[in-house]
């Protein structure tokens, strides 16, 4: 025994079966995570082994919150393209609605991924999904340190399509993109003499802004 609080870090694999989930009702967390709530993206996300199934994790998921009285602190991944659709966010709310987790956490790739189509959400596209879960989520990833920036060959598109909605500051851009202002200021120099972004000076501060087609 301990009087220190106990969290368990989980995938939550293997809550379907009873024992397990008895188990853990001593812990003071239970941090499981789900990626995916459809089979076609949680094969593609999680690629899980012989025998797991999307449907056993969420069955788990909703039995141990019946039982369990601590804290349930739901974990998210999200990558570009696969788990970030509107029918998967759709689905994963309803399914988040009967597993009643007491916080939502929401995470993007942070690290470099082991296959060359996974990609990050940029800080306000996860905005979105934050507003879109309610109070009860959070952003966890460390977008101004570690995350990895859209392929090259998208990024004049990526920093046009943020700067059309509002004016930035370099610093501001750096860290919406997750690029140093070294990087952004090679792909900005162009946009400038192009004539498809402007540079704006307010307060003695220097602002990009996309000009309208």
């Amino acid at each position: 025994m301990t009087v220190l609080p106990v969290a368990v870090i989980t995938n939550g694999s293997l809550l379907y079966e009873q024992d397990l989930r008895e188990d853990l009702l001593r812990a003071d967390v239970v941090l499981p995570s789900l990626d995916a709530v459809s089979a076609e993206v949680f094969e593609k996300i999680n690629r899980p082994g012989s025998g797991f199934s999307i449907e056993n994790i969420l069955r788990g998921l909703i039995e141990f919150r019946k039982i369990y009285q601590g804290q349930i602190w739901l974990e998210i991944l999200f990558c570009r393209g696969v788990n970030d659709t509107e029918s998967e966010l759709l689905r994963m709310k309803e399914e988040i609605r009967q597993i009643r987790p007491d916080q939502i956490h929401l995470n993007t790739v942070v690290r470099p991924p082991s296959e060359k189509w996974v990609a990050p959400l940029a800080h306000d596209e996860m905005e979105k999904i934050r507003v879109f879960f309610g109070e009860r989520a959070s952003i966890i990833s460390e977008f101004d340190r570690h995350i990895l920036p859209p392929p090259e060959a998208e990024m004049t598109e990526k920093i046009l399509s943020i700067l059309r909605r509002r004016p930035l500051s370099l610093s501001d851009l750096s860290r919406n993109m997750g690029l140093s202002q070294n990087e952004l200021e090679t792909f900005l120099r162009p946009l400038v003499e192009e004539g498809n972004v402007r540079v704006r000076s307010f307060q003695d501060i220097v602002f990009y802004e996309a000009l309208q087609d």
